[in-house]
């Protein structure tokens, strides 16, 4: 049995991937979510995926009132003798679960309308086997994005490699709700996968 580390991320457009390892990576500060410890990602420098710059600053990555994780995507100025000063350059944020999981059912409530997200935004939430340097090709991924095009579907469902026949499943996913939530689940055994997703 594979075991699979399974982590939540918010991120700008992947134009190309690069490795999640990197000696700019840190992960200095952890967040209780849900039952479980998170570590919260940061860069000094462009990094995976994206590439992209991310932040640990606490209005990245924070619980609100009621419990829930809240990423964004937070504009930091350039640093420059100490003082920080535009041009403001986006900081992603994403968070990696401490725990390894295996088979099982994974569900995922998410409050907020994935078609308001900007063209090259992308949310995503991966399974993936830390333990195979060839990351993409074990990875199982949910993302919200119309990767760049506008006139794109805003939502895909993934097994990597993406390239083999059914691999990809592309839909639209959008609300007219005040307070739009959907859940997503991942329903993972051994002999298959099953992906939904609903109101």
């Amino acid at each position: 049995m594979k075991n699979f580390l399974f982590y939540f991320s918010l991120f700008i457009f992947c134009s190309s991937f690069i490795g999640y390892e990197s000696p700019a990576v840190e992960y200095k500060h952890t967040i209780d979510f849900s039952g479980y410890k998170w570590k919260v990602k940061s860069s000094r420098e462009k990094v995976g995926p994206g590439p992209n710059l991310f932040s640990d600053h606490a209005e990245s990555v924070a619980l609100d009132k009621n419990g829930f994780l809240k990423l964004t995507v937070l504009k930091i100025g350039v640093e420059a003798a100490n003082i920080y000063s535009p041009p403001a350059i986006p900081h992603c944020s994403e968070v990696v679960c401490d725990t390894f999981f295996s088979y099982g059912k994974f569900i995922f409530i998410i409050e907020g309308d994935m078609n308001l997200l900007g063209k090259s935004t992308v949310f995503g939430l991966f399974l993936w086997d830390a333990k195979n340097n060839k990351w993409h090709t074990r990875e199982i991924d949910v993302e919200f994005s119309k990767w760049g095009l506008e006139q794109n579907m805003n939502a895909q469902f993934v097994v990597q490699p993406d390239t083999k026949k059914g691999h990809k499943f592309r839909f639209v996913s959008q609300h007219a709700e005040p307070v739009p939530l959907q859940t997503v689940v991942i329903d993972w055994n051994e002999k298959k996968m099953i992906f939904s997703a609903y109101k």
